[in-house]
């Protein structure tokens, strides 16, 4: 029996992100502050996309008027979950 794989299946992350910490602002793996990846500011009202990456809110919707695709990696948005920290 052939077992199907996901595309993402050994891939590494580029990126991790702490959401343990209990600081006002996510941290990266380096303890440094993570910052949107568009405006480069700690993001406000923070968003994943089904593809995994992390932005503003508002950042994204901005950016996904133009392209219905992740800014990042250019897969295609079709979901975004709000993060609460």
């Amino acid at each position: 029996m052939e077992v199907s794989r996901r595309a993402a299946d050994g891939i590494e992350p580029s990126q991790i992100i702490d959401l343990t910490r209990e600081e006002k602002h996510l941290c990266d793996e380096n303890g440094d502050i993570y910052v949107c990846p568009i405006c480069y500011e700690p993001p406000v009202r923070k968003v994943i996309t089904n593809c995994g990456h992390l932005f503003c809110q508002e950042c994204l919707n901005t950016a996904l008027q133009t392209n219905l695709r992740c800014p990042l990696c250019k897969t295609e948005v079709t979901s975004m979950q709000r993060i609460y920290t």
